[in-house]
């Protein structure tokens, strides 16, 4: 394949990413988050890091901006779950005949939500 036009992300950003299998590349070689197109994605990934810190206050006004982030948000997730599901079902359907409990995608999932949810 040739060049691909990556994200831009921030090492540790980009790891975790990857290592949650965030990241795809569409047939014109730009990367992107999956279930989102490339410009989605930047535009996604430009508005978290705007807001990153911040807390929306009960009652807040959701604008045009917040309501479009909630909605890539979801779809983002929805595609993520969904690779997720197809990998742990691959994983379940190995030749071993074991049935894998986790995966490094699933804890990586699990350590996200501790973080993100105490």
């Amino acid at each position: 394949m040739a060049d691909v036009a990556r994200l831009k992300l921030e090492p540790g950003s980009r790891s975790f990413l990857e290592t949650i299998r965030s990241l795809a590349v569409d047939s014109e070689g730009r990367e992107h988050l999956v279930g989102l197109t490339a410009r989605e994605s930047n535009w996604y990934l430009k508005y978290a890091r705007s807001r990153w810190g911040r807390r929306d206050k009960p009652g807040m006004a959701v604008d045009k901006d917040r309501r479009r982030y909630l909605r890539l948000h979801a779809k983002y997730q929805v595609a993520r779950f969904q690779g997720i599901a197809e990998l742990r079902k691959s994983e379940q359907g190995d030749e071993s005949g074991t049935r894998s409990t986790t995966s490094p995608t699933m804890n990586a999932t699990r350590e996200l939500a501790v973080r993100t949810h105490p």
